[in-house]
This record gives structure tokens, C-alpha cells and sequence, in this order.
């Protein structure tokens, strides 16, 4: 494996039940630093997570920022919300690992 191949961003697709399927681009560590470290508000956190995530097939970005992801029904807020924590292992109703440390500002 070359360090290309390790830093290239990660395009993941999730089935979220009753809405289909979606592309999600893999947060690296600093993102996942920089959104956790942003703000204490963990809605703004949720949003934010979305917006740099959920991407189309080619890559980019479906949201401008999380102000545009607020406008999504909730339902649909929190499922995706779940995938991307499950994807990206940061816990939640994902699959994090016991012993992996927790991001910043989440306890």
C-alpha cells in the first residue's frame, strides 16, 4: 500500500432504510478533530458531519454547508447521521471500537 492510496479521499455507499442508498465521503483524522473541537453543540456537530459527507457518485459534495442539511426532515437527518458515525467509527449506533480514544469534545 502506498501513502497515496492511504490519504485519497474514501467514497462509501450506506442503505439507509426507507430512504436508499447514499454515497459518504470518509472523514479523515483532522476532520474528525476539526468538527468534534468546532463546537459544543452536538447538533451543529451532526449537521456539519452531513455536509461534509454525504457526497454524490463522483465525489462531491450534495450540501454547501450544514445550514442547507437543516432542512432535511429529521428522520432522514438522524438515519444518515447514524451511517455516517457507523462508517467513519465514531460510535454511536456504528460499530466504534472499545478501545479506540474518543474525538474531542465528546465527552
Amino acid at each position: 500500500m502506498t501513502k497515496k492510496q492511504l490519504i485519497e479521499p474514501r467514497i462509501v455507499e450506506e442503505k439507509i432504510e426507507g430512504f436508499g442508498t447514499v454515497h459518504l465521503r470518509l472523514l479523515t483524522a483532522g476532520e474528525v478533530f476539526d468538527l468534534e473541537s468546532q463546537s459544543g453543540d452536538p447538533r451543529e456537530q451532526m449537521l456539519g458531519r452531513i455536509a461534509s459527507c454525504v457526497v454524490d457518485g463522483d465525489g462531491v459534495p450534495l450540501f454547501a454547508d450544514a445550514s442547507e442539511v437543516s432542512a432535511m426532515a429529521w428522520s432522514t437527518v438522524r438515519a444518515i447521521s447514524r451511517a455516517i458515525l457507523a462508517a467513519n467509527g465514531l460510535g454511536g449506533d456504528g460499530g466504534a471500537e472499545k478501545n479506540s480514544p474518543a474525538p474531542p469534545g465528546s465527552d
